[in-house]
């Protein structure tokens, strides 16, 4: 008995202090034996258990010496253990985050307590969301705290089910982000202005002297405004390359997507540096082995600014003797796409081996003499290889110094149906000649650009009262119901956004008047921003005199389209609504009434989608797309079925510049539609009644 009462003894020992010894009991050898493997196996354990502690004590040291928080939840969510630096983070819920409380009870009252700057005013909102986030076990998610600190929030599910957390302030890098992209913002505002101020007046050097080169000149005269003109375009040409740097540096570059002819888009550019070569003495070859009435689907502006940038570099590299060649050539053709290559050849300066390998980089030139003899920016050959990396195209080049370069260009197009819609040359003279004897308003704050506009629209027949100032300007719109409006962006008191929502409220004829918008601000004001702002054209400063009427031409004939005062494209109106009028087994009677309902609607959402494209409300604007989807395929152009669909895509992934033109797109085409629509509806009804 006295050698149980001593093991029972030494048990109670060892289970209150983890350690002891079994005194000697000399007895039975089987008691001797048995006191003997206690003491071992005590030992063992005491050992075991100093080892615990030890490594405990370093892990907790180690978690207490990291510079981020660490906290460890077991797996019914209940906290096992944290380090100062994690309560230290959360001072007004520091009391909180003790072992054993529960997750949601710590997010929940320090929510509560102002400890969450998200959660202010929504905590059972907030505390949802977060127990979301936290249930999935593998996240990461910055969250800011009263006093302007930045933590990143890192979790991940432990194999017991649990969850491991750290917590690393990043208020330095989001100050970094800030400064970065607060510097990026002011860059753009610096290039924006830059282009406005430099605009402005290079729109009225370019403006009076082509108004003087169409007046009696002698040869001299006509001679030094021909290069004060030649100087403005370079000026310009370089302006357009450090904006145009600048947008795709940014990622606010845009491209369209538009039916095209090659060898008719790019004509104009064609007879261009046909002139130029002959000015220099060289020798200019075109050789278009594509097929002519073939139409693509791309941005022909984009293909012309490649080819014009590399053209312009093969004249001014070559001297007076040699030549220059474009070669055009169909590379693939299928059911779906053409691949086209273009080859610009010269017989110049070439480029030198050594600099061969850096001839794309921005703001590189051959050698330093080049800016000085040649001039230029060094950005051109940079713009093109990234306009054409957006457009799946590829360039290189082969050159030889002393001997020529020739640049290669390879770009696929999607093929494109030939394109009903499209306007010819008969057509735009119509049209052109429904846009003369007009009453304009130009509202322009430079007298310079005020001038010359006024000059220019009242030689062509048109009756103008031009005004300095947005008040002005506005008060002669009451007044007169002008037939037409030009409406300057930059102007100091109201600006045109602003002037154009007071000109849409006047009582009458005003609310619906077609208002051209003139900017200079190239860099932040793109086409499909003013025309979602209610704009219905828009032309970039310095302008020519044909692409102001060309502007004028097109805002009219939609404006009249819309307003059934121009018949728009009656055989294709007819032979689109013949297919749907099949599906109503040829019911006239009824397919009047939905016509009617439907060009309402469109008219509807065309309004809508401006309006939500302008406010960067992209879920709505998605949803709205869906709406009309359904419909869309019946009643839309031949080329503009995807519009919806692309919309809708654009505005799911938040991609804001691609959203913005596309809803443009629709928003115009939706009101093309209703017309037509009304256009059908007049008709049969004027049948019905004959």
């Amino acid at each position: 008995s006295g050698a149980i009462t001593k093991l029972t003894k030494f048990a109670q020992e060892l289970q209150a202090t983890g350690k002891g010894k079994l005194e000697s009991y000399a007895g039975t050898l089987e008691f001797e034996q048995l006191g003997a493997a206690i003491n071992s196996a005590a030992l063992t354990l005491t050992t075991q258990r100093e080892e615990i502690v030890a490594v405990s004590e370093r892990l907790h040291t180690a978690i207490e010496a990291l510079d981020d928080g660490f906290i460890l939840y077991d797996e019914h969510d209940r906290m096992v253990i944290c380090n100062q630096r994690y309560r230290d983070m959360f001072q007004l819920s520091k009391d909180l985050i003790v072992p054993g409380a529960r997750f949601e009870d710590i997010i929940r009252q320090g929510a509560e307590r102002g400890q969450y700057v998200e959660a202010i005013g929504r905590v059972d909102e907030w505390v949802a969301e977060c127990m979301a986030t936290h249930t999935k076990g593998d996240s990461v998610i910055e969250q800011q705290l009263p006093d302007r600190r930045w933590v990143r929030i890192a979790e991940r599910r432990t194999p017991t089910g649990g969850f491991v957390g750290f917590r690393v302030d990043v208020t330095e890098l989001k100050q970094a982000q800030e400064r970065a992209e607060a510097a990026s913002q002011a860059k753009g505002e610096f290039l924006a202005n830059m282009s406005h101020e430099i605009r402005t007046p290079l729109s009225g050097i370019i403006g009076t002297t082509e108004l003087v080169l169409e007046s009696d000149l002698n040869p001299e005269q006509r001679e030094y405004l021909t290069l004060t003109r030649n100087s403005a375009d370079s000026l310009l040409e370089i302006l357009n390359d450090v904006l145009d740097f600048s947008k795709i540096e940014a990622g606010h570059i845009d491209f369209a997507n538009l039916p095209f002819r090659l060898g008719a888009a790019m004509a104009g550019t064609f007879k261009t540096f046909a002139l130029r070569a002959e000015r220099k003495g060289l020798t200019w070859h075109v050789i278009d082995e594509t097929n002519a009435d073939q139409y693509l689907l791309g941005d022909p502006g984009r293909i012309q600014q490649v080819l014009i940038n590399l053209l312009s570099n093969a004249l001014k590299f070559t001297d007076g003797g040699g030549s220059v060649t474009l070669h055009m050539r169909e590379l693939l053709h299928d059911h779906k796409q053409s691949v086209i290559q273009f080859q610009v050849r010269d017989t110049g300066i070439g480029i030198p081996v050594a600099q061969q390998s850096r001839i794309f980089d921005a703001f590189v030139q051959a050698d330093a003499s080049i800016s000085r003899t040649h001039g230029g920016t060094g950005l051109g050959l940079t713009i093109c290889k990234r306009l054409l990396a957006h457009m799946n195209g590829r360039i290189w080049f082969e050159s030889e110094p002393n001997k020529g370069t020739s640049f290669f260009v390879e770009i696929p197009f999607p093929l494109a149906p030939s394109p009903a819609t499209a306007l010819d040359n008969g057509e735009y003279s119509k049209s052109a000649s429904l846009a003369e004897n007009l009453n304009i308003v130009v509202i322009e704050d430079d007298p310079t650009n005020r001038l010359i506009v006024q000059r220019l629209l009242e030689k062509r027949g048109h009756q103008v009262v031009a005004a300095e100032s947005a008040a002005i300007g506005l008060a002669l719109v009451a007044k007169d119901g002008p037939d037409l409006v030009l409406l300057d962006i930059q102007m100091p008191e109201m600006n045109g956004y602003d002037a154009l929502k007071r000109l849409r409220a006047i009582p009458g004829v005003a609310s619906t008047t077609p208002v051209i918008a003139i900017t200079a601000h190239a860099l932040s004001i793109d086409r499909a921003r003013l025309i979602s702002a209610g704009m219905n054209g828009y032309i970039a400063k310095p302008f020519t005199a044909r692409e102001l009427f060309g502007e004028i031409s097109r805002v009219m004939k939609n404006y009249l389209a819309a307003n059934n005062i121009l018949k728009v494209r009656p055989t294709v109106v007819a032979d689109r609504f013949a297919r749907v009028l099949g599906g109503f087994d040829g019911d006239v009677e009824l397919f009047l009434l939905v016509a009617a309902d439907i060009a309402n609607t469109y008219e509807k959402y065309s309004h809508q989608i401006s309006e939500l494209a302008a406010t960067g409300k992209s879920a709505q604007l998605g949803a709205e797309a869906h709406k009309i989807a359904g419909t869309w395929q019946q009643y839309c152009g031949p080329n503009d079925e995807e519009l919806c669909s692309m919309l809708e895509l654009h505005a799911a992934e938040n991609r804001t510049h691609d959203m913005h033109a596309t809803a443009s797109r629709l928003a115009i085409a939706l009101l093309e539609v209703a017309s037509e629509l009304r256009t059908w509806v007049r008709d049969h009804s004027q049948e019905s009644v004959k």
